[in-house]
């Protein structure tokens, strides 16, 4: 498993790490995560209880990584070949990855994030256990370290789960434009 985690992260991520840690979506789930780490225990939130926030974040985690993989097979299996061709053929430059390889990581790695995201919420509650509060006010550095990264990875995977949706969505009316232009010369 790490392998082959290790090996996605050199093949697909190394390749766009500049254009992930610049993005809008990084750039803010990284300052919420902070501003909660620093400052959480004066939200409300902070009182909950660890077991009702990651039984909810598991929850959603699962569906949209269902939701991520699904959209990676549709990316994989497009119906129409000249279509996954173009993409395929599709290049802002040489180096680039092409247009195809760039949907496919949109969706895989919106599946790795959500499945880290899952993992964190099961070490999460091994680490606090089921009574404790999110954020008690006498919370020790390393839980709001822990309390502040978890939410950088919560609001990272949303922010990616909409960019896969609104990828999704893009791809669909490329694939209508086509199908449109085929109907027309034909």
């Amino acid at each position: 498993m790490f392998g082959a985690l290790g090996q996605y992260l050199w093949d697909e991520a190394r390749p766009r790490f500049f254009k992930i840690v610049c993005s809008s979506d990084f750039i803010i789930a990284i300052l919420l995560g902070g501003a909660m780490g620093l400052w959480g225990h004066r939200l409300g939130l902070a009182n909950a209880k660890i077991v009702d926030v990651t039984t909810a974040l598991l929850t959603y985690s699962a569906i949209a990584f269902g939701f991520c993989l699904s959209g990676l097979t549709l990316a994989l299996v497009l119906p129409d070949m000249d279509f996954a061709r173009r993409l395929a053929q599709s290049r802002v430059d040489s180096d680039a990855p092409s247009a195809y390889s760039n949907l496919m990581f949109v969706f895989s790695w919106a599946a790795v994030i959500h499945w880290l995201d899952l993992v964190a919420a099961i070490v999460l509650f091994a680490y606090c256990g089921s009574d404790a509060k999110v954020l008690p006010f006498a919370a020790s550095r390393i839980h709001h370290l822990a309390i502040g990264f978890f939410t950088f990875l919560t609001i990272y995977a949303i922010c990616r789960f909409l960019t896969a949706l609104i990828t999704l969505s893009q791809v669909g009316r490329l694939y209508v434009a086509r199908l449109a232009s085929l109907t027309r010369a034909a």
